[in-house]
């Protein structure tokens, strides 16, 4: 995502194989072909989530997709990840969670029926799980959606090695039973949300919340707030236990002057 082409006028040679024509420039003006590219950018994913350890073996995982770059980008790598061909094949359940803002974009109620339908088809495409919420619903969350989940300072934390070893020897029984048909973790899929749009009176209220508010700057971390309470609450009562975002460098940039601008600057640290 921080990446730039690079520059028809000097065609350099790839740094890793030599061969290909350069078509990306990364970290300090290290040159790379496509392939080599695509290549580094799926290890360098699997590595971090390897290196981590922070999503265990069966554990059931809500990717949040907004139809970006970036976090189709994450979709894609997760579906790769997933697949009996992939050497190292990641190990948790995924699920996909799409955020209607039609609302606040502007949109005719015509063009947000046709948009999610659109989403639904391409969600439904991918075999997982989906759920599909709109913003007006953030208005109807209880108080208590930032409640600490589980896991917290004070709990112990279950071994890495003995989940793996767990999760391992369930999915061999698993092909024992099925002969290896199921989805990871033995998870069957979700029946989807129905894309029906929230009533007028709500939606007019969530316009009047947004008039309300004086700045963009004001504006778009009201949205980004209400954005991330809907996917959590979604999360927590589908039984999801982590929750994967696709973050550009140029998401991290906006995020970061933007709380900068509300006077977060203490927090940079955990919000970025």
């Amino acid at each position: 995502p921080g990446d730039r082409p690079c520059p028809h006028s000097h065609p350099r040679p790839c740094v890793k194989c030599g061969q290909g024509s350069a078509a990306l420039l990364i970290r300090l003006g290290d040159a790379f072909c496509r392939g080599c590219f695509r290549e580094y950018f799926v290890h360098k994913f699997r590595a971090m989530l390897g290196k981590n350890r922070v999503i265990f073996p069966g554990e059931k995982v809500l990717l949040a997709l907004s139809g970006g770059a970036a976090s189709s980008a994450m979709l894609r790598q997760v579906q790769e990840g997933l697949s009996r061909e992939t050497a190292k094949r990641l190990r948790f359940v995924p699920g996909l969670v799409y955020v209607d803002e039609g609302a606040v974009r502007g949109q005719s109620p015509a063009q947000r029926e046709q948009s999610l339908a659109h989403v639904e088809t391409l969600l439904r495409a991918t075999g997982f799980p989906y759920h599909l919420a709109h913003l007006e619903q953030a208005l109807e969350l209880p108080s208590s959606i930032l409640r600490p989940g589980p896991g917290g300072p004070g709990e112990p934390n279950p071994s890495y090695k003995e989940a793996v070893e767990g999760f391992i020897q369930q999915q061999r029984q698993d092909g024992d039973d099925d002969g290896g048909t199921s989805l990871p973790g033995g998870t069957q899929e979700l029946p989807p949300d129905a894309p029906r749009l929230p009533a007028a009176a709500r939606t007019q209220e969530l316009l009047r919340l947004f008039e309300a508010v004086e700045t963009p700057t004001a504006r778009e971390e009201l949205l980004q707030m209400l954005r991330t309470h809907l996917i959590l609450q979604t999360a927590r009562s589908r039984g999801y236990t982590k929750v994967m975002t696709g973050e550009s460098c140029t998401r991290v940039a906006i995020k970061l002057l933007t709380n900068l601008a509300l006077g977060r600057g203490a927090f940079l640290a955990v919000d970025t």
